[in-house]
């Protein structure tokens, strides 16, 4: 792939980084920025502690005393949690629950990805070790899901917009894959992922379908037939 067409000898233009070649310009959009943002973020933790650790006296009235910290920290109401009300069970029924919930789930996940993988049943052609993505440079590939070969891949009219869906009609299984001339599509892109020279696509909206092989049991052999297989 080439460079950017832009990029000057010596730039940071093929990282994308050139606006932060100076102190003044990282400080305005970087440095400014990021504090802004770490602020709002970390504001309402700072808040819980400040009210944990007021005076009754303070949280009553505000207008006597500043609301965004306090001189005379206290524990009491965290002492009046723990000690006065039932805090502690609500916590512990709270934990097991959760850790409950959390190991039922692994065990039936556990279980119902063995049956996917291993048992035959009707629709289980459905359910394989395959992943379809689309990416900025209108591919649309089937990866495997174990070493991340690619088995299958074609290049549609722009990039992926939607969610590729998987079904079965009279027994064949189809892939449908949505694309459109939206913020995703590889025009908008042209610096990162388009050569120099290749004419970018001026529309795009389609609805893609793309029929499956039968299944066989080399997952490579069904990767090679499914460009023959393949339309839409």
């Amino acid at each position: 792939m080439s460079k950017p067409k832009d990029a000057l000898p010596g730039s940071d233009a093929s990282e994308g980084m050139s606006y932060l070649s100076t102190l003044p310009q990282r400080l305005v959009t970087l440095y400014l920025p990021l504090s802004l943002i770490v602020l709002v973020l970390l504001f309402p933790f700072y808040w819980m502690v400040v009210t944990a650790v007021k005076p009754k006296q303070h949280l009553l009235d505000l207008d006597a005393y500043n609301p965004f910290w306090t001189l005379s920290p206290t524990l009491e109401h965290i002492n009046d949690l723990l000690f006065k009300t039932d805090y502690p069970l609500w916590l512990w029924n709270t934990m097991f629950i959760a850790v409950s919930a959390t190991i039922l789930s692994l065990i039936a996940s556990v279980f119902a990805a063995y049956a996917i993988v291993r048992i035959r049943y009707r629709g289980a052609q459905t359910a394989g070790g395959l992943i379809f993505i689309g990416d900025l440079g209108r591919s649309f590939k089937a990866v495997d899901v174990a070493d991340g070969e690619v088995l299958w891949e074609t290049k549609l009219g722009t990039s992926v917009q939607g969610f590729p869906i998987s079904f079965a009609v009279d027994g064949k299984q189809y892939v449908a894959v949505p694309t459109a001339y939206g913020a995703g599509a590889p025009q908008f892109y042209t610096e990162w992922i388009v050569e120099e020279g290749v004419q970018l696509p001026q529309s795009g909206s389609a609805l893609y379908v793309f029929a499956l092989p039968e299944r066989r049991n080399d997952r490579r052999g069904r990767g090679a037939r499914a460009v023959d297989a393949g339309g839409n």
